[in-house]
């Protein structure tokens, strides 16, 4: 190859056996002769009228569209690689370039260029069975005879030229493209005993080609052909053996074909061999052998054995772990189309796996896998739309995309549409919707979606309300390991929700959820401990656990932490303690915090007494319902404790925490109507409040009763 002047490279060839030289043109779509050297190869027999193809639009390097005849070059020769069967388009413009194009670079297969030296890295691998394998070099000749003398030699009984007759028709080089007369001639190959025949019928009858499909006479014909040691048609037998197609299914036989074309070097034999290792079917799994056998089909360039071999070094399956080599290997399939090795090329960009992070890099190869199908692309790209991750952040883009992948019963996506639907991102919101969707993705196992559809039904959303069913399907999550399903399944044991009330077994699926890191249950088995529910009470081991959920910042582990610090339970005595945990549990909201936080600002614990503090406290808790801190916040108007009395504001809040059950808080209400504070004097509804707290146990309410000689 030599440096033009103009700073393109030219490619001596020899094209039908004649010498030409080409420019190396990557933009151009096929290979492009000007109309001198086509009449000059016309008319000198380097091409045949039957080589003639039509007419075509083609696309030249600048972009631009031209219109030409279509030609079928039969043979290119570039240095030791010789390319069959080339389309090629012949120009109107008398001095028009002779360009390389694409037609012939995509079976050049990859390349590099150093220093004026063009080197091929090795062709394509085209393994597919439509190449049918298996081609002596009396074949290959066989591909650039002329319509006319091939039809002559195949119509004599030349077996050889009847198959390659039958793949001329198969692939509409030459003549008018027809299934049926590829079989014809395939046919009588086959029948006169020739394997590539043999293999390209069985083939035909394999995926119903010109034919009707016949999973039995493909078995037929790849068992003669392999017999024959055809390793495309050995491959394909194992595929039979292996899926009962045409034969009892048996994994012996699959394996004993599958080894027979590898050894010979088929590629999809080598990758199949390999995954029969990987999965112990028909062999005693071995990841090593599975390595082995990927490694050798990966190198010839086969898409799916790299992707394979790409999962071995990432899982460290056989192999030491090796992200970076994984990533080589993902990439090399992805850069042939390999919807999976796109996925998993994306994924490591993701999460930085053996490359540097990058989600614009995560999204290309998303899309990619996306856009051919690939479910996990499409639920992947979807939430790194609805996340901002690589792409401007769109919940409509990303519902998109789940929708895609989770129509595909993907359910992952399943279970992230189903999340959309329940919050209302991007769609309007629907209970419904969303756990029919997490039902999808739950009935396949999907632990997330199997917490979320008992929630559903614990909670009554989009279903008819059933703890039974809650139940059910926190325990398939909680079986998988779910800590949240755990923590849920523990609190219906605890409640008596849908099964049977049980401190042992709410206990049991608590400590499992909490040895998982899950505040909740830490907190709630922290609970158990100093209570003494479903096991033997032990404070040191409750300030053990309440601790592990405080340092995950959970308020109501705060607020016990602060109990324990306050009674010196499980902990030294400590005031001053038990008020910061108070403080930093009541600023995030917890009610019971701050209602300790008031009455030790009310008494003067730890903190200097401070009526206008407690009552703020007080008021917070009670503003969010907090019966107990009700109660508190009526004492204060009452007594006028950090503000002037108000009997009315007391009843108000007296009367908020008696309709809870707070039976301090009904006495009091019941001393309000006897005696007129903040509203009429009504003995028979002081009598009403006495009862309901003395029902309670409440001895001063027995005593107010018996005084009115009604008890």
């Amino acid at each position: 190859m030599t440096l033009g002047k103009s700073g393109v490279y030219m490619i001596p060839c020899e094209v039908n056996g004649m010498k030409l030289n080409f420019i190396l043109d990557t933009g151009a779509s096929a290979v492009s002769l000007s109309l001198v050297e086509a009449a000059f190869m016309l008319k000198n027999g380097y091409l045949e009228p039957e080589d003639i193809m039509g007419e075509e639009t083609f696309q030249i390097a600048d972009g631009s569209l031209a219109n030409g005849t279509i030609i079928n070059l039969r043979k290119i020769k570039i240095g030791s690689k010789t390319l069959y069967n080339v389309e090629a388009s012949v120009s109107s413009t008398v001095d028009a370039p002779l360009l390389l194009g694409q037609t012939a670079l995509r079976q050049l297969g990859s390349y590099t260029i150093d220093d004026s030296f063009l080197i091929l890295n090795g062709a394509n691998s085209n393994s597919a069975p439509s190449s049918f394998g298996n081609v002596t070099d009396s074949d290959k000749e066989m591909e650039y005879i002329s319509i006319s003398e091939l039809r002559k030699k195949a119509e004599r009984g030349d077996a050889q030229a009847q198959c390659e007759l039958g793949r001329r028709y198969y692939n509409g080089i030459g003549v008018n493209q027809s299934n049926s007369e590829a079989v014809k001639w395939y046919r009588m190959a086959a029948e006169q005993g020739n394997a590539l025949g043999q293999t390209c019928l069985g083939y035909c009858y394999d995926e119903g080609i010109g034919i009707k499909q016949s999973y039995t006479d493909a078995v037929t014909w790849y068992t003669k052909a392999a017999k024959q040691g055809n390793a495309i048609a050995q491959n394909n037998l194992g595929n039979c053996y292996e899926n009962g197609f045409g034969v009892r299914q048996s994994f012996t036989e699959a394996v004993k074909w599958y080894r027979l074309a590898a050894e010979q070097g088929e590629a999809y034999a080598q990758n199949n061999l390999g995954s029969c290792y990987d999965e112990g079917i028909g062999v005693e799994q071995s990841y090593t052998d599975a390595v082995k056998w990927y490694q050798k089909a990966a190198e010839q360039g086969h898409d799916d054995a790299q992707y394979n071999l790409g999962n071995c070094y990432f899982y460290g399956n056989g192999v030491q772990s090796n992200y970076t080599e994984a990533v080589k290997w993902y990439r090399k399939a992805a850069e042939q189309s390999n919807a999976a090795a796109q996925y998993s090329l994306g994924y490591c960009f993701d999460e930085g796996k053996g490359v540097t992070q990058s989600y614009s890099e995560a999204v290309k190869w998303y899309r990619k896998a996306a856009e051919q199908g690939d479910s996990g692309g499409q639920n992947n790209l979807g939430l790194c739309y609805y996340q901002g991750h690589g792409v401007v952040q769109s919940y409509t883009e990303a519902i998109k995309w789940y929708s895609k992948a989770a129509e595909q019963g993907d359910a992952y996506a399943q279970n992230n549409l189903a999340g959309c639907y329940y919050n209302g991102y991007g769609l309007i919101q629907s209970y419904p919707d969303a756990a029919k969707w997490y039902s999808k993705a739950a009935e396949q196992g999907y632990a997330e979606a199997q917490n979320s559809l008992g929630y559903c039904y614990e909670k009554g959303l989009g279903v008819k309300q059933s703890y039974t069913e809650a139940v059910k399907w926190y325990k398939k999550a909680a079986e998988q390991g779910n800590a949240m399903s755990q923590y849920n399944l523990g609190s219906c044991y605890a409640f008596g929700k849908g099964v049977s009330k049980s401190d042992f077994e709410a206990v049991k699926w608590f400590k499992k959820s909490a040895e998982q890191g899950y505040a909740d249950s830490q907190y709630n088995l922290g609970l158990c401990y100093y209570k003494g529910n479903g096991l033997i009470q032990s404070y040191s081991e409750a300030v053990k656990w309440i601790k592990k959920a405080v340092e995950q910042g959970h308020s109501q582990a705060q607020c016990l932490l602060g109990v324990c610090y306050a009674e010196g339970k499980g902990v030294t005595q400590n005031i001053l303690e038990a008020v910061k945990w108070y403080r930093m549990a009541a600023e995030e909201g917890n009610v019971e915090a701050q209602e300790n936080l008031g009455l030790c600002y009310y008494n003067g614990y730890g903190v200097s007494q401070n009526s206008s503090e407690a009552m703020k406290w007080f008021k917070k808790a009670a503003e969010q319902g907090f019966a107990s801190a009700q109660y508190h916040l009526g004492i204060c108007y009452i007594n006028g404790k950090g503000i002037d009395i108000n009997y009315t504001e007391a009843t108000k809040w007296f009367r908020k925490s008696a309709e809870q059950g707070n039976s301090n808080a009904q006495h009091n209400l019941g001393v309000c109507y006897e005696y007129g504070f903040g509203l009429e004097k009504n003995k028979n509804e002081a009598i009403k409040w006495y009862r309901k707290a003395a029902q309670q146990g409440l001895q001063k309410s027995i005593d107010q009763l018996k005084q009115l000689g009604v008890y």
